[in-house]
């Protein structure tokens, strides 16, 4: 889960977008792991909150990696990056 806050005026940020990508393991063909609704890539809305939330998970009857990397960015309304974009999580499998 990731939340945009503003400084002027100061709050969360409502209904922009937010880009979750998996950058390793790189896709390829037949990717190992995947995005809710099955895709490498996907952009949500953030919610009242300013949060905005995505599942990951193994694919059926792909060797599972022992990590995954999702990265998260987001832009201001000039379409210039928000500060602390390209954050990237690991997420372990056990």
């Amino acid at each position: 889960m990731v939340r945009l806050e503003s400084r002027s005026p100061v709050g969360p940020v409502d209904a922009r977008p937010v880009i979750f990508e998996i950058t390793q393991p790189v896709s390829g063909t037949t990717p190992a792991v995947q995005l809710a609704g099955g895709v490498q890539i996907d952009t949500l809305t953030t919610i009242a909150d300013g949060t905005a939330a995505i599942a990951i998970g193994l694919v059926t009857g792909q060797t599972p990696p022992d990590t995954a990397i999702v990265e998260v960015r987001a832009n201001r309304t000039d379409d210039s990056p928000v500060p602390g974009s390209g954050q990237r999580f690991i997420i372990l499998f056990q």
